[in-house]
């Protein structure tokens, strides 16, 4: 019988995720953190991900990332250009995953991406990208970005919006969560920024107001709820999806970085609110990620999620890393929650290869006597 909880309980569940999310290990995007600057210090693309620009490749990539005893292997000549206007990049993920049910463990080995990117630089203020995915599991995006001010910027193009605070793996349950292996009886296991959704065309507007404060929104075709088939042209205004972010970087006591972000997102009856923040100290790193979605798993319900990371630096090219991930499909039912505790390491040892290692626990409530079994996962990730 599924039971509706009171508002009382819904703050203790609330109460009891930051207290967990305070005391937990956690860490990751981490280096935007350590670097006290948005995602866009190493990316071309604002909200972070895809093709490294000029930084992220020279100086972030050879110099803060890369095992010193193999630094001698990386390709120290390469900044991606090829001429003088033209820009290209590529990432690659291959993976083995080993997961069980209560009898037979099984495993998978399969290539996770495949993108291709390009960037014309028109000018020192107009360029052009695209990003294709060799693989075609999922739609290309591309773009227009206009420079103006104090890096400022009009992005118009086709584009997944910039939402909440990206880790790099999708199954995190504030982006896509669990897709293919769900444990929940449940819609959702995770909130919608899945790597295979249609990006929709869009508009984007942002403000860099200062080193530390970046301000954006955009709006375009509705992409969460269904996309329209006639590219937004059967679409009204008040069907668009609308979003507002804003993050802010800070230094303290000239030793510790930190950050604050605030993401709103709303598309139809849809409506997300994400909230992250962060510290780094030295070699250690922690991310906290709170995520609320209206209507998403069901009408009249509110999905939360909590995610922690926390990242160790052993040495340069080495780092040990831990989570803790909550989601509630419905925060005003019983009707289950997921919980997952992450550990892992990831080797850089030349500036176009990581290896990663993970072991993943699961458990759910109610769980009616069902155990998950551990899940195991090898990763490889190469770039130009």
């Amino acid at each position: 019988m599924v039971l509706r909880r009171d508002n009382s309980i819904s703050v203790i569940i609330l109460l009891l995720s930051l207290l967990t999310s305070m005391s937990s290990l956690l860490a990751l995007p981490r280096y935007a953190l350590e670097n006290e600057y948005t995602c866009s210090l190493c990316h071309v693309d604002p909200a972070g991900g895809g093709m490294r620009n000029e930084y992220g490749v020279s100086v972030f990539g050879q110099g803060e990332l890369v095992s010193q005893k193999y630094k001698h292997l990386s390709a120290s000549d390469w900044d991606g250009f090829v001429g003088q206007h033209l820009r290209i990049g590529g990432d690659a993920r291959f993976q083995a995953f080993s997961h069980a049910d209560t009898i037979n463990r099984k495993l998978a080995i399969f290539p996770m991406q495949a993108d291709i990117y390009g960037e014309l630089l028109v000018n020192s203020q107009i360029s052009l990208y695209i990003e294709f995915d060799l693989s075609r599991k999922t739609e290309s995006e591309f773009w227009t970005t206009i420079y103006f001010g104090n890096e400022n910027w009009v992005r118009v193009g086709r584009a997944i919006p910039d939402y909440g605070l990206y880790f790099e793996d999708h199954t995190i349950f504030n982006r896509g969560g669990n897709i293919r292996l769900r444990k929940l009886d449940t819609a959702t296991e995770g909130f919608f920024t899945s790597p295979f959704l249609k990006p929709p065309g869009m508009v984007e507007l942002g403000f860099q107001l200062n080193e530390s404060i970046t301000i954006s929104g955009s709006i375009g075709n509705k992409f969460i709820a269904g996309a329209d088939a006639g590219y937004g042209f059967n679409e009204q205004i008040d069907q668009k999806y609308k979003s507002l972010n804003f993050d802010y970087y800070l230094n303290l006591f000239d030793k510790w970085s930190s950050f604050l972000g605030l993401n709103w997102l709303s598309e139809v009856d849809l409506s997300f609110f994400s909230i992250s923040t962060g510290l780094n100290i030295d070699k250690l790193n922690w991310l906290l990620a709170l995520d609320f979605g209206q209507n998403w798993n069901s009408s009249g319900t509110r999905a939360f999620s909590v995610v922690n990371q926390f990242n160790w630096k052993l040495q340069q090219g080495i780092f040990i890393t831990a989570s803790h991930q909550f989601y509630d499909p419905e925060l005003e039912y019983l009707s289950g929650a997921i919980e997952r505790f992450v550990m892992g390491m990831e080797f850089f040892p030349i500036n176009v290869l990581e290896i990663k290692f993970q072991t993943r626990f699961t458990n759910i409530t109610p769980n009616n006597g069902r155990r998950i079994m551990p899940e195991y996962l090898i990763q490889l990730h190469s770039w130009f």
